[in-house]
C-alpha cells in the first residue's frame, strides 16, 4: 500500500471523473475515475473486453466519452482532437503494431519524427534521453557538434530528425540492425517494437501504452520492460494496460483493476 504522502509533492498530471462510454447501443464504461500523476509509472490490469482499450481511446481522443470529463494538465481535454492531445505531450501506443509496412524502419523514423520537429519550440533538448546517449563507438555525442537548428530548446530539420533516429536506435539496437528492412517484412515482435520505440525520445509527459507486451517474444518482452524500467527517471509518466501483473508488479507504482468497465481497486 502506498504511503499516505506518497502524491503529497507530486502534479496532477491526468484526472479522470465518472467517465462513460459506450460504441453505439454497446455500454463500455460505468463511471471510471482515476488521477495520474507527473513522472508515476501505473498499471491497469484486466481481462480482454473489461474496457482497457476503451479508457486509452478516451484519454488519446479517438472516441469521446458519453459523459463524465478528462483532464490532462488542468484542462479539460473529453472532447479535445487526437492530434491536439498528442501535440500537448500524451501519446498513446495502441495494442498491434501500428506500423508503415512498405516503408523501411528508418523511413517509419523519420516520417513519425518529422511531424515533431516543425515546432522550433517543441523541447526535445530538454530531454535528457536525446541530450546524452552513447555513440557507436561507445564516445558521447555532442549536441554542438551535430550543429542541429536550435531555438528555445528544440530541434529542427534533418539534423533533428537523425538525432531523434539515433537515440530511438541506442535505446533499442536491435532497430538500428533493422533500419534497412521493410517494416513488413519484421516479425511481430520486432514490429512492435518500433511501434513502441518512437515515443521515448519525444520527451512525452505521459504515454498509454495498450497491451505492451502484445505479440513479443518473452526475450524481446523483458527488454522492452528492462527499458520501461530504466526510464523512471526521466520523468515520463506512463499508464500501462495489460492482462497480467507479471511485469507490472516490478514496475509500477500502483496498479488499478479493470472489471465489466469499472475500476475496482
Amino acid at each position: 500500500m502506498l504511503a499516505e504522502n506518497y502524491h503529497s509533492n507530486r502534479i496532477e498530471l491526468l484526472r479522470v471523473d465518472d467517465v462513460r462510454a459506450s460504441y453505439g447501443p454497446y455500454k463500455a464504461l460505468f463511471g471510471v475515475s482515476m488521477k495520474i500523476y507527473d513522472g508515476e509509472i501505473v498499471g491497469l490490469v484486466g481481462p480482454n473486453g473489461s474496457g482497457k482499450s476503451t479508457v486509452a481511446r478516451l484519454l488519446s481522443g479517438l472516441i469521446r466519452p458519453s459523459t463524465g470529463k478528462i483532464y490532462y494538465l488542468n484542462a479539460e481535454i473529453s472532447r479535445m482532437h487526437a492530434f491536439k492531445i498528442a501535440r500537448l505531450g500524451l501519446f498513446h501506443i495502441p495494442e498491434g503494431r501500428a506500423v508503415f509496412s512498405t516503408l523501411t524502419v528508418e523511413e517509419n523514423l523519420t516520417l513519425f519524427f518529422s511531424n515533431f520537429v516543425s515546432s522550433a519550440k517543441n523541447g526535445l533538448l530538454n530531454n535528457p534521453i536525446v541530450r546524452s546517449f552513447p555513440s557507436q563507438d561507445n564516445g558521447q555525442i555532442e549536441l554542438e557538434d551535430i550543429k542541429p537548428e536550435i531555438a528555445d530548446g528544440g530541434l529542427r530539420g534533418k539534423e533533428g530528425i537523425g538525432l531523434l533516429i539515433e537515440a530511438t536506435y541506442n535505446l533499442f539496437p536491435k532497430l538500428r540492425k533493422l533500419s534497412k528492412r521493410k517494416a513488413g517484412s519484421l516479425s511481430g515482435g520486432e514490429q512492435r517494437m518500433l511501434a513502441i520505440s518512437k515515443a521515448f525520445v519525444l520527451n512525452p509527459k505521459l504515454i498509454v501504452f495498450d497491451e505492451l507486451s502484445l505479440g513479443l517474444s518473452p526475450r524481446v518482452s523483458e527488454e522492452i520492460w528492462e527499458i520501461i524500467s530504466s526510464l523512471r527517471d526521466t520523468g515520463t509518466a506512463m499508464l500501462i494496460l495489460e492482462q497480467s501483473l507479471k511485469n507490472l508488479e516490478s514496475t509500477a507504482a500502483r496498479i488499478l483493476r479493470i472489471e465489466s468497465g469499472k475500476i475496482i481497486s
